[in-house]
């Protein structure tokens, strides 16, 4: 098929059209490029900016460099294990306002562990969880049996708080699980 004049000079004109069109997409496109460029490259500065600011308050706060102990234990190590306690769960004294509890920050070493909550029913299972949450959080003995009361609910703290309320003295641990 044989193209006309008027044809070819129509199909160049929409060759040329369409190559401007390109052309200026082209340039829209690269433009908004280099702007994502530039911000990506200002958030990176801000964070490293926060970042430094982090380890520099690490730093100061524990008194440590952050980078030198993160360091110091390969990544593929886990971490130590955590040490027994100084006195055995069967040792235990007993809490007097006379016998003020040792320095105990309450806060478990290997994460944040939810005290088990007890509620009258399944109390052996309850008695092993709340004695395994002793020994992992290291709780001295005085804190035992008010640690363990303040988590019984329904007829478990009814019964802790007549308990208290007789003229029943307070015991350790060990008289208290019995």
């Amino acid at each position: 098929m044989a193209e006309t004049r008027s044809q070819a000079q129509r199909k160049e004109a929409t060759v040329r059209d369409l190559e401007e069109m390109m052309g200026s997409f082209k340039a829209q496109m690269l433009e908004r490029t280099q702007a994502l460029e530039s911000t990506v490259a200002t958030q990176q500065e801000k964070m490293a900016s926060t970042v430094a600011e982090l380890f520099e308050s690490v730093r100061l706060f524990t008194g440590m460099d952050p980078k030198t102990v993160a360091s110091t234990r390969p990544p593929d190590r886990p971490p130590p294990p955590v040490p027994p306690l100084q006195t055995p769960i069967t040792d235990l004294t007993t809490h007097t306002p006379q016998n003020p509890p040792t320095n105990y920050a309450g806060v478990t070493t290997l994460a944040k562990i939810d005290f088990p909550r007890f509620d009258g029913t399944g109390f052996k299972d309850w008695l092993f969880k709340v004695e395994q949450f002793f020994v992992i959080d290291r709780t001295p003995s005085e804190y035992m049996v008010g640690l363990a009361s303040i988590h019984m609910d329904g007829e478990a703290g009814n019964w802790h708080r007549s308990v208290i309320e007789s003229e029943i003295p307070v015991v350790g641990w060990q008289e208290w699980a019995v």
